[in-house]
């Protein structure tokens, strides 16, 4: 087993210090007790990290120049996983305990996450800021067990928008 040993290399008068034989420090936060829904957050993330399963993002170009309806659209066409992972994500947060989810949250989570692991490359992290209300009406659509689970607000921007859920690729009969 390595130890870590620091010695003076200049001699005593010089002041500088070398570390033999290191080892690669990784600090690990101590888990304390947390108040509120904070350990719900910590063991949400949890579980993603240990299942390794964070998506990557398709680019998608002129989105600048389209509706926030068709900016969702669009972007999901390119990226269908991303979907996925928050429908999968929205299922662990009602099953952790949480009486209402927050879809904002889940795709900020999900846009760091894809961030770290692309190592802040540019654009990594840029999953469109209209979408989280857009994605929380079409996973409350398509998962029964999470109607009602998401609060959606009416904007002056969203008034008579449906999720078109054949657009987005789902069969629907009825």
């Amino acid at each position: 087993m390595s130890h870590n040993n620091i010695v003076d290399s200049g001699g005593a008068s010089s002041g500088a210090l070398e570390l033999v034989n290191a080892a690669p420090v990784v600090a690990t936060p101590a888990k304390k007790p947390l108040a509120g829904n904070t350990h719900l957050l910590r063991q949400l993330h949890d579980k993603q990290a240990a299942t390794n399963k964070i998506p990557s993002i398709r680019p998608v170009s002129g989105l600048r120049h389209m509706t926030p309806i068709e900016q969702f659209y669009a972007f999901h066409k390119q990226n269908p996983h991303i979907f996925t992972a928050l429908r999968a994500m929205s299922q662990q947060q009602k099953a952790l305990g949480f009486k209402t989810g927050s879809m904002r949250f889940l795709c900020e989570k999900l846009r760091w996450d894809i961030a770290v692991q692309a190592d802040g490359v540019k654009g990594s992290y840029a999953v469109p800021t209209s979408c989280p209300a857009y994605y929380a009406r079409a996973i409350m659509a398509v998962e029964p067990s999470l109607a009602g689970f998401f609060t959606v607000l009416s904007t002056h921007r969203s008034k008579g928008v449906e999720i078109d859920l054949e657009r987005m690729g789902f069969k629907v009969t009825g």
